[in-house]
């Protein structure tokens, strides 16, 4: 099945973030360890379109200082472990002389909820970062445009 108009692909990333809350004052956690295997085929056509399907588990533990629960935007921050699975799915056009990509996708096709805690807390409330992994189906779409 395998030719030149298929792309197989499969990632392993290991997270381990660990900080030290003796003199910190929020609750945040002091140790985050993420793991994540991506698994991913896409179909190239020599027309230009293209579409790619991806598959994640991820496995996530957290640990904090405290009981508590610190509730900023649109986040909780959690003790203990999730594990779940999320599929994307991408579709797109590349323009003729590599001038450009058109291209749209939607995010956790399944609609699967789950906890995931990403690291963007670090950047603080005023500049948040769209998290890598959101329960719920999510629907994009981008436009890159290459100019030589």
């Amino acid at each position: 099945m395998a030719s030149d108009r298929m792309v197989y692909g499969i990632d392993v990333h290991y997270e381990k973030i660990t900080r030290d809350l003796l003199f910190s004052v929020d609750k945040a956690p002091s140790y985050i360890e993420t793991l994540r295997v991506p698994v991913s085929a896409a179909y190239y056509h020599p027309s230009g379109f293209f579409s790619k399907l991806s598959a994640t588990p991820v496995n996530q533990n957290i640990r904090k200082l405290g009981q508590e629960n610190l509730i900023t935007q649109q986040m909780v921050m959690r003790n203990g472990s999730e594990i779940f699975w999320t599929l994307d799915a991408q579709f797109g056009y590349r323009f003729p002389k590599r001038l450009g990509i058109f291209s749209f996708g939607i995010k956790n096709l399944l609609d699967k909820q789950f906890n995931y805690q990403d690291f963007y807390y670090q950047t603080g409330v005023n500049n948040p970062v769209s998290p890598q992994y959101q329960p719920g189906r999510f629907f994009y779409g981008q436009v890159t445009l290459s100019f030589n």
